[in-house]
């Protein structure tokens, strides 16, 4: 179940990632130690020989209320090789996906979008992995 009782605490979590998945949790906050305005959190599982990603995981946070799926993202990831034009594809795929995001009073929901997309391009890059 996804719900807890009034009487029920979350005590631990538990994420399963293949053997040799390279996994990355980036935020972007405006102090070290502050709450974060928008992050991402991946796991890539590569092809060691060919750089070709098998599977790819992506969930966002602070563009909503809740964390979200970036299926439109790991269908752009899953199948391609490494690069830094598989990252802008991904980074694209991500603005094309997300409509809007969450504004307050400490970022707009256009920051928010742009931010998450340097995220999304940066923990795709060759080098990241």
């Amino acid at each position: 179940t996804t719900s807890l009782e009034p009487d029920e605490v979350l005590v631990a979590v538990d994420f399963r990632v293949t053997a040799g998945a390279a996994t990355s949790c980036t935020e972007v906050a405006l102090r070290s130690g502050d709450f974060a305005l928008v992050g991402l959190h991946v796991v890539l599982e590569v092809d060691a020989s060919s750089q070709s990603i098998k599977r790819a995981s992506l969930v966002a946070f602070g563009i909503g209320a809740v964390p979200v799926r970036l299926d439109a993202v790991e269908d752009v990831l899953t199948g391609s090789i490494l690069g830094s034009a598989t990252s802008s594809r991904a980074a694209e795929a991500l603005m094309d996906s997300i409509d809007s995001a969450t504004s307050d009073i400490h970022a707009t929901g256009d920051y928010r979008r742009a931010a998450l997309a340097t995220l999304v391009r940066r923990a795709t890059a060759s080098e990241a992995v």
